[in-house]
């Protein structure tokens, strides 16, 4: 019995991060934003070339327009979207910052951000798309993510609904998809703001983190039964990096793990000593440090208990490749600042 709940667990954490954007279930891993290559930044600077500028103020987008997707797929958008369905999170939070909450018809069950998204209708929940509630939306633009949904998303092609991927395993890639989003829903100009205000965060984070004398090493946890962490390729990390961190395992991963997301164990985390350790609500209950450490005394001696640096983040601010991606840095800055 306690095999098949782990099983649940364990298939409930992964589709929880790949709906999230931040695991791509691929044979062949995806690149994270648009422009990998020096290829892809060429496709990417065609796109951009369609636009002209009105009276030096107003950005307006030229159709049709071209784009290369983070699957490689060459997508064309004839005309400015009017009904779009967004099947992922971190794409729905992009939607409405960019203003264009009037336009989305559709959302997943997991589209919780702003509150005026969880009003929006439902088309897809947990792992699956209903293709039905997808084509009778009529849609004139899908914003899809990789992972759990990918099979039954690349279905609507047969339907003749454009469809379009972005993904980002980093956070500049999470600043390109935005840019990219603005630009095939004629929103270039609000994309710019949106992007240039969240870099201007971004580099406050690095100048703290580069002022700093030593950087922590820090234990990330998703889940605590089992302990389930990220490795070298996980998005969080990134963001972790960039505020000044150490991902404990960054590096010397179990042999056979997954270099984004896996399960390790206590024992190497004693081994590993962290200074910091950072507790998502994925799949955390405790109300408290206190609660949290009555259940793990046998981590008494690490750094991080011995001197209370653990902390808890809402999951949805540190997985997400969307806007809010610049709160969850600015929060671990916050506690890599002053580790010592």
């Amino acid at each position: 019995m306690k095999i098949e709940i782990n099983i649940l667990i364990v298939s409930a954490i992964i589709g929880i991060l790949t709906l999230s954007g931040c695991v791509n279930l691929n044979e062949e891993k995806l690149t994270g934003s648009i422009n990998n290559s020096d290829d892809e930044k060429e496709k990417l600077k065609n796109t951009i070339a369609n636009i002209s500028e009105n009276n030096g103020s107003e950005i307006k987008v030229t159709y049709p327009l071209t784009l290369t997707d983070n699957l490689k797929r060459t997508v064309t958008i004839n005309s400015e979207p009017q009904r779009i369905i967004s099947l992922s999170p971190a794409n729905t939070e992009i939607l409405f910052a960019l203003g264009l909450e009037n336009k989305i018809v559709g959302v997943t069950n997991y589209c919780n951000y702003p509150e005026e998204a969880a009003g929006k209708p439902v088309v897809s929940e947990f792992g699956t798309v209903n293709l039905e509630l997808v084509v009778n939306s009529s849609p004139d633009i899908v914003l899809m993510a990789s992972g759990v949904q990918q099979k039954a998303s690349l279905q609507l092609d047969n339907f003749g609904i454009t469809l379009t991927a972005f993904d980002a395993d980093t956070v500049s890639g999470v600043l390109e998809n935005i840019e990219l989003i603005g630009i095939l829903t004629n929103r270039k100009k609000e994309a710019e703001n949106l992007t240039g205000d969240m870099q201007r965060r971004i580099d406050s984070v690095k100048k703290t983190a580069g002022d700093m004398k030593s950087k922590p090493g820090v234990f990330y946890i998703i889940w605590n039964d089992p302990l389930w962490t990220i490795g070298p390729d996980a998005f969080i990390e990134d963001a972790i990096e960039i505020a000044g961190g150490k991902n404990i395992f960054s590096y010397d991963l179990p042999k056979g793990a997954p270099t984004d997301y896996f399960i390790t164990n206590k024992e190497s985390v004693i081994t590993r000593n962290p200074d910091i350790i950072i507790i998502d609500s994925h799949g955390i209950k405790e109300t408290s440090i206190d609660d949290w450490l009555k259940k793990n005394g046998q981590w008494r001696d690490i750094n991080a208990v011995k001197n209370k640096n653990i902390y808890f983040i809402d999951a949805d601010i540190a997985s997400r490749p969307g806007p809010r991606v610049v709160d969850a840095l600015e929060k671990y800055s916050g506690w890599f600042e002053n580790w010592e």
